[in-house]
C-alpha cells in the first residue's frame, strides 16, 4: 500500500445491527433492508434501525474506469462484472486467481448512510478468525489515504472467514478456511460515502492486491455533469 498519512489499528468489538423480523442484512454492511410497508426512518446509523432503500446508485463505466455517487476510480483490467447478489450492491465483480475465484462488492447507500470507516472495518474484520479458529484477534494491515479531498480507509486482513447471516431467512454461509479481506471506505465524496470490500482466497486476494492498492490510489472527484 502507498506509505498512509496516518497508520492505526482499528480494533473493537463488530457493531451490532438492531434485530428485526423480516430484515435483510447484507453480509459484512449491517445494512438492513426494510420489510414492505415499513415505516422509513428520516435518519440511521450502521448501529441499528431499518433503513429505506439505497437511492440508484448511477454506476457508469467506461472500460476499468468507474464512476459513482460524484467519485471516479479505476478496477481491475481482469475483473469481470457479474450481477448483483443483493439490491444493496452497486456493482460486484468476480476476481480471477490461483486460489480460485474472489469477488469485489460495491455499496453506495446515500449521503450520510452507511456508517463510518472505522464501524464497516471493525464489522468487516469481525467476519475473521485465526486459521486455527481459536482467536477473533487479526494482524490488520491498516492505512489511510488522502485522494482530491477525500479519506480511503483501507484494511486487510486474513483467516477464516465466516460470512453474515442475510437476515433470518438466508443463514450465516459455512466458514471458509484461507481466506482474505481487501477493504476500503472512501469517505467525503460529493453524494456520500462509497464501501469497497473484496474477499476470496488468501491466494486470490494477495494476486489482486497490486489492483485493489491502485484502485484506492485511483480515487478522484468525478467530473461535476
Amino acid at each position: 500500500m502507498e506509505t498512509p498519512k496516518s497508520e492505526a489499528a482499528m480494533a473493537g468489538a463488530p457493531v451490532q445491527h438492531a434485530p428485526g423480523e423480516g430484515v435483510q442484512v447484507e453480509p459484512g454492511m449491517g445494512m438492513p433492508s426494510p420489510p414492505e410497508g415499513a415505516v422509513q426512518p428520516a435518519q440511521n446509523n450502521l448501529a441499528g434501525g431499518v433503513v429505506p432503500p439505497p437511492p440508484p446508485a448511477g454506476l457508469t463505466e467506461d472500460g476499468t474506469n468507474v464512476s459513482l455517487a460524484g467519485v471516479k476510480f479505476t478496477i481491475g483490467n481482469d475483473w469481470k462484472k457479474v450481477p448483483t447478489a443483493s439490491k444493496l450492491r452497486a456493482a460486484q465483480y468476480e476476481l480471477p486467481g490461483p486460489g480460485g475465484a474472489g469477488e469485489a462488492i460495491v455499496f453506495y447507500f446515500g449521503p450520510g448512510q452507511g456508517g463510518d470507516a472505522k464501524a464497516n472495518i471493525d464489522r468487516w474484520v469481525g467476519q475473521f478468525k485465526q486459521s486455527d479458529e481459536t482467536s477473533p484477534s487479526q494482524e490488520l494491515n491498516v492505512a489511510t489515504l488522502d485522494k482530491d479531498g477525500m479519506k480511503v480507509a483501507l484494511v486487510k486482513t486474513g483467516g477464516t472467514y465466516s460470512p453474515a447471516a442475510m437476515g433470518p431467512m438466508v443463514p450465516a454461509g459455512e466458514p471458509k478456511a484461507d481466506y482474505a479481506l481487501f477493504g476500503m471506505v472512501i469517505e467525503g465524496g460529493p453524494k456520500g460515502s462509497i464501501f469497497i470490500r473484496a474477499t476470496g482466497p488468501k491466494a486470490t486476494i494477495d494476486a489482486q492486491t497490486a489492483a485493489l492498492e491502485a484502485l484506492a490510489n485511483s480515487v478522484a472527484k468525478a467530473p461535476a455533469e
